[in-house]
């Protein structure tokens, strides 16, 4: 379980580390990234354009809680314990309302 959140700040860091000398090498790009969604993020990491190595670090950084009280609620639930389950789930459900909140609002 620790693994998830070693490894998603292990791949946030690294994302965040490239973009950033992108940005400083060749300067910020197109940040087409965040304007058309995941067919600009693909395209923009393989054409090596800073805005979408940085979005998709922040993306990750995001998902890592995400990631890690799914695996959570998941476990629970099949290990029996039914009370942590549920309020894994709804710790889940908070967060991604409070996520989806954040970009409406």
């Amino acid at each position: 379980m620790t693994r998830v959140l070693q490894t998603g700040v292990a791949a946030t860091v690294v994302l965040l580390l490239v973009g950033l000398t992108l940005l400083f090498t060749l300067g910020p790009g197109t940040a087409i990234a965040a304007r058309v969604g995941l067919s600009g993020l693909l395209h923009g990491l393989a054409s090596a354009d800073a805005t979408a190595y940085l979005y998709l670090g922040v993306v990750v950084l995001l998902a890592t809680p995400l990631v890690r009280v799914a695996l959570s609620a998941t476990l629970f639930a099949q290990s029996g314990d039914r009370p942590f389950a549920g309020i894994t789930l709804f710790v889940l459900v908070l967060l991604v309302v409070s996520i989806v909140v954040g970009f409406v609002v």
